[in-house]
């Protein structure tokens, strides 16, 4: 090892941690719920070619929707 320590906040670490026991406990603490229409419209929308073509909407879009945001791929 090369010696270099890396230091996170433990929020951050909860926020990202993806282990099938946090997985878990966050699908525990979610409700499930139908979809108005109205609700559904409001979803920001990004085109699906778009999202394998250009770097920059990958970034935009694709990975907040990851996170736990909202959005359609159309």
């Amino acid at each position: 090892m090369d010696g270099h320590k890396s230091a996170y906040d433990v929020e951050w670490l909860r926020r990202y941690d993806y282990s099938e026991a946090a997985r878990q406990r966050r699908r525990a603490q979610v409700e499930p719920w139908m979809w108005s229409r109205a609700e559904l419209s409001s979803l920001p929308k990004v085109d699906y070619n778009s999202i394998h073509t250009d770097a920059g909407t990958m970034v935009d879009h694709k990975e907040p929707m990851c996170i736990g945001e909202f959005g359609m791929i159309d």
